[in-house]
């Protein structure tokens, strides 16, 4: 699995390729320990080149997702291809992640909840 981070004032916008299994999480851990500070509160997570998600891709997507409540901000999946949607919501998680079709979809989810802050710095 491969990513890609940009940071937008307090928006994460990650892009994820690959698969998403016990082998490569490990190494996404690190990297994402390494991108999430205390100022990213929202995060846009593009799963559009994801096309295997294993119980351990799951577990990063939700270890993310709390640090990222914990600071009070949300995150937002946006291209989950049908295999991984499916592999979501048997989790339960389908109810917890935001998730939409269009990355520029979940960029707006997050800017909305941005705004909603306070935060208008993006």
């Amino acid at each position: 699995m491969q990513i890609q981070s940009y940071i937008h004032g307090r928006r994460l916008d990650l892009i994820l390729t690959g698969k998403m299994d016990a082998l490569d999480i490990a190494e996404a851990d690190k990297t994402l320990e390494a991108v999430v500070s205390p100022t990213v509160c929202v995060a846009v997570v593009d799963l559009s080149g994801v096309d295997y998600i294993s119980s351990a891709g799951l577990r990063l997507l939700l270890n993310l997702f709390k640090k990222l409540q914990y600071v009070g901000g949300t995150m937002a999946l946006a291209g989950t291809k049908a295999y991984c949607c499916k592999i979501i919501e048997m989790a339960g998680f389908g109810g917890v992640f935001p998730m939409f079709a269009q990355v520029v979809e979940a960029t707006a989810f997050c800017d909305q909840f941005l705004e909603k802050l306070g935060n208008t710095e993006r």
